[in-house]
């Protein structure tokens, strides 16, 4: 984590947001696929279906500023929870279906993921399932 602690509140509020959009997909598989359909709320689902939205937007923002500083991570040179965090959740977006969102919509948060995800360790620990 930064120790600047205006970089530390940042980075906490960046991983705070990543871990909300995961949950968001979570809900939505419960949602669509554990629930019987006669039971599912279409309302509640749009409402978490705006929220992720909301997540992913911010995301791609701190993405695209990350990209035009041309920085190596969003936190300088050393790659923070923050960036592992979001390159998580963009990961796991695109791993589900029914959250999946097009890359060319999100192109700062799709290349930051890729950037992260060609790392030795993302890559010994491929998404599954």
């Amino acid at each position: 984590m930064p120790v600047d602690a205006a970089d530390h509140a940042r980075a906490t509020e960046r991983i705070g947001v990543a871990t909300a959009a995961m949950e968001k997909v979570a809900q939505m598989i419960y949602e669509t696929g554990h629930r019987p359909q006669a039971l599912q709320h279409a309302p509640w689902l749009e409402r978490v279906e705006q929220q992720l939205a909301g997540a992913i937007s911010l995301m791609e923002g701190w993405a695209r500023a990350w990209h035009e500083a041309g920085s190596p991570w969003m936190f300088g040179n050393d790659i923070s929870q923050a960036d592992v965090s979001i390159a998580v959740a963009w990961r796991f977006i695109q791993h589900i279906d029914r959250a999946r969102r097009d890359e060319e919509d999100f192109p700062a948060l799709a290349a930051f993921s890729a950037q992260a995800e060609a790392l030795p360790e993302f890559l010994a620990c491929p998404l599954s399932g």
